[in-house]
């Protein structure tokens, strides 16, 4: 299985690559683990369907999700994974959108910042 730093560093690569992740923050992706802030039980897209992927199960495929361009789903019509659920209700954010707000943030050394959302992790 491929290590999660190596999952870590390819995205941040192709982040890189997309022009999605500036220089500033290239660091602190390198830095923070994006599968530490995924919950062990997620759900995964089979075509237009949504299905309940525990990383107990299956932590490659785990694994891939937490480290591609996507949105991990988190909870289902308010259910977590286990549930009937068809709507997305909560997610962990795209990796190329939080690089993209970051930068939007222009946050410069001294700066408060006070990030308020619901804390999926």
């Amino acid at each position: 299985m491929v290590a999660p730093s190596v999952r870590q560093a390819t995205m941040v690569e192709r982040l890189t690559a997309a022009g999605d992740l500036t220089s500033e923050w290239r660091e602190a992706f390198l830095a923070v683990s994006r599968h530490r802030f995924v919950p062990d039980a997620v759900w995964a897209r089979e075509g237009e369907r949504l299905v309940p992927l525990d990383r107990s199960a299956d932590e490659r495929a785990w694994l891939d999700l937490c480290y591609a361009n996507t949105a991990v789903i988190t909870r289902v019509d308010g259910k977590g994974p286990g549930g009937d659920g068809r709507e997305v209700v909560s997610s962990v954010s795209r990796p190329d959108v939080v690089a993209r707000m970051l930068a939007a943030l222009e946050a410069e050394p001294g700066m408060s910042v006070l990030e308020i959302g619901t804390g999926t992790g």
